[in-house]
């Protein structure tokens, strides 16, 4: 693991320019990744085919589909493309490079969850702003929710051995976070403690009400805390069994 210090044992900033110029080129690595896998293109696709399907609602129907459309898939496209990425990246033996790299363990889970959060930044802004959403609890909620199900799409990732297993072993976290999230918006359940699950604060924030937004908000937040340890310490221990070397 490189040094944060340069050879003269000067500036600390010296390591922390480095990992910022790592970081950058992983997330435009990943950025290329997703258009020449289709998955850019098909997100632009999704996105318009959203829109024409929102034009045709009633118009008092279009937050609620809005709404549910950005939690189940800009939202939350990390936790389903996550897998497809690491998997391909398995079966090119990337990793066996990357875990004998100077990259960290933390630039390669940021570089994948920040390709992935603009894709689903620019789709779920077009689709709140069609539907009437509160752009900045739209942007707030695809920011720190696309975050939160890619750390955990990783995590599911590390521990697949195939594409198959990891939809498999994806289901339970879908069905434990949009449930609610979706029983919450629809007032089935209503209480402000619900608030503590990720996927009702996700939810909450495209309330025009804004008075439950920092409550949402400080709940991602530390939800987003909790998976990125979790996150960091699947992905160190799958690169540490291949070739024992380390990120």
């Amino acid at each position: 693991m490189s040094d944060a210090r340069n050879g003269n044992g000067g500036e600390p900033n010296h390591g922390t320019r480095q990992a910022f110029r790592r970081l950058l080129r992983l997330t435009l690595g990943e950025l290329r990744f997703t258009v020449q896998y289709g998955i850019l293109p098909l997100y632009g696709l999704l996105m318009v085919i959203y829109l024409v399907l929102l034009a045709v609602m009633p118009a008092p129907a279009r937050a609620n589909a809005a709404a549910t459309v950005i939690l189940t898939d800009p939202a939350a496209m990390g936790l389903f493309f996550m897998g497809a990425m690491v998997m391909l990246e398995k079966s090119q033996r990337v990793h066996n490079a990357l875990a004998v790299s100077p990259v960290r363990v933390w630039e390669y889970i940021t570089a994948k969850a920040v390709a992935l959060m603009g894709i689903g930044l620019v789709v779920g802004l077009v689709v709140g702003a069609y539907a009437g959403l509160p752009l900045l609890g739209v942007l707030l909620s695809v920011l720190l929710g696309s975050i939160l199900f890619s750390l955990l799409g990783m995590v599911v990732a590390t521990r697949s051995i195939s594409l198959n297993q990891f939809l498999i072993f994806s289901v339970p976290f879908e069905l434990v976070t949009f449930t609610p999230a979706l029983l919450y918006w629809f007032h089935a359940v209503q209480s402000p403690l619900w608030l503590a699950h990720p996927g009702v604060a996700v939810m909450a924030l495209f309330n025009r009400d804004p008075s439950l937004w920092p409550w949402a908000v400080l709940s991602l937040i530390v939800w987003d805390g909790l998976s990125m340890l979790w996150a960091r310490r699947a992905a160190q221990r799958y690169f540490s069994e291949i070739g024992g070397g380390r990120l």
